[in-house]
Order: structure tokens, then C-alpha cells, then sequence
């Protein structure tokens, strides 16, 4: 302890090292959240298409976006998840070349990102939702009384 330091500080990680960790860090908090949402579009979301096949009924637009960008995932999910991910790779280690975007910018990205996969994944739980509600209601009107 003769040297100042505090057994704290002496395990943080420092300078270079420490700015490596939370470029990793912040990479693989977004892989994870966009793995969400894929598993979301790729086996969630079919499930729903195949039960709303089965009823003849019109479904909003935001149920048929929904649908199309799952369709879009599962075609062509080798494509998809390399370029997001190598899109947002590039953003994150471009906005962290200077001080004044490293402030900033790269917080207002990781928290857009964030806040751009809750959205998402509000959006499909929207357009999976009020399908199934209408279909429920239709079911209960037109099935005969229990007794």
C-alpha cells in the first residue's frame, strides 16, 4: 500500500483496455438484443401466420409489415444479421474516435439501438395482438350459447 494505491483501483481496468472493454461490452449487448429480435421474427412470429391463415379476416397494416419482415428474416437471415451487425460495428467504432462524439454520440447511439429493439419488439407484440383479439371476438359471436 506504500505505492497510493488503493486495492480498489488497482483491479479497474485502465486506459486502452478499458476503452476495448466497452467497445466489446456495448457489441455484444446489442448482438444479444438484435438475437432477440430475430428469434422473435424467425420463430415467434410464424407461428402467429399460421394461425391467422386459418381464419379468413383482413389484418392491419402493422400485422402485415410485421409479416413481411419476418418473412424477410427467414429468407434471408444470412444476410440480414451479418449486415446490421456490420453496420453497427462501424457506428460504434466511428463514433468513438473523438472525445466530443465518444460524450455524446456513442451513448445517444447504444440508447437509440436499445430503445430501436423495445420498439420493435412493441410493434410485433401489437400487430400479433390485435389480430387475435378480433379473431376472439368474432369466435365468441358466432359460437352458440354453452347451454
Amino acid at each position: 500500500m506504500s505505492s497510493g494505491t488503493t486495492p480498489e483501483s488497482s483491479f479497474a481496468p485502465q486506459g486502452c483496455f478499458a476503452e476495448i472493454l466497452r467497445i466489446v461490452g456495448t457489441l455484444m449487448v446489442h448482438f444479444f438484443t438484435l438475437l432477440l429480435v430475430l428469434v422473435v421474427l424467425v420463430r415467434v412470429v410464424p407461428t402467429f401466420i399460421c394461425i391467422f391463415a386459418e381464419f379468413d379476416t383482413e389484418l392491419p397494416q402493422a400485422t402485415q409489415f410485421v409479416i413481411t419482415l419476418s418473412r424477410f428474416v427467414v429468407n434471408f437471415w444470412f444476410l440480414a444479421l451479418p449486415l446490421v451487425l456490420l453496420v453497427d460495428t462501424t457506428f460504434v467504432l466511428l463514433l468513438r474516435t473523438t472525445r466530443a462524439t465518444r460524450l455524446w454520440l456513442l451513448p445517444l447511439w447504444c440508447n437509440l439501438w436499445l430503445l430501436g429493439v423495445i420498439l420493435l419488439l412493441f410493434v410485433v407484440v401489437v400487430a400479433i395482438s390485435v389480430p387475435m383479439e378480433t379473431i376472439v371476438q368474432d369466435m365468441d359471436a358466432t359460437s352458440p350459447p354453452p347451454f
